[in-house]
């Protein structure tokens, strides 16, 4: 929160005993690996202040979890709707906001937000009904998402 990350995500704590349970399948699936790889940036964050060489992986894992931060920062009273929080989090990570710089992230994903609005109804409407992950939304998703960032 201090850092001006809103809402505030802490991959440490939950902030009720419900947890995970209160996800829906979707997001749940979606998200699997990102509290993983949060915990990875912050621990390698804090570590890189002090290295001045850093490897390509290191870099690669500072990239990827800086993005998934910059991806989870919302509008104040204007939370994502199921559909928008499963793109955010897919381009997040699946790398598809890794090469975005830094200051144009949320920018980004809210010209992919828009895009998906009025490209990608059939593949919203399969998201909202379905509320899980299933083949043909996976596909839908890469594919949308993909191709929007290979403009």
């Amino acid at each position: 929160f201090n850092r001006g990350v809103r809402p505030a995500i802490n991959v440490g704590i939950s902030v009720s005993r419900v947890g995970g349970s209160a996800q829906t399948k979707l997001i749940k699936k979606i998200s699997g690996t990102m509290k993983l790889e949060l915990s990875q940036y912050y621990e390698l964050e804090a570590f890189s202040q002090f290295a001045s060489d850093l490897d390509e992986s290191t870099k690669k894992t500072l990239v990827r979890g800086k993005r998934i931060v910059q991806s989870m920062i919302q509008k104040q009273g204007q939370p994502y709707a199921l559909w928008e929080e499963a793109a955010v989090i897919w381009a997040a990570t699946k790398g598809h906001l890794d090469a975005v710089e830094d200051d144009k992230v949320v920018k980004r994903i809210g010209e992919l937000l828009v895009h998906m609005e009025t490209a990608e109804k059939e593949l919203i409407d399969r998201i909202e009904t379905t509320k899980k992950l299933e083949d043909d939304i996976k596909e839908g998703l890469e594919r949308a998402i993909s191709s929007f960032f290979k403009k």
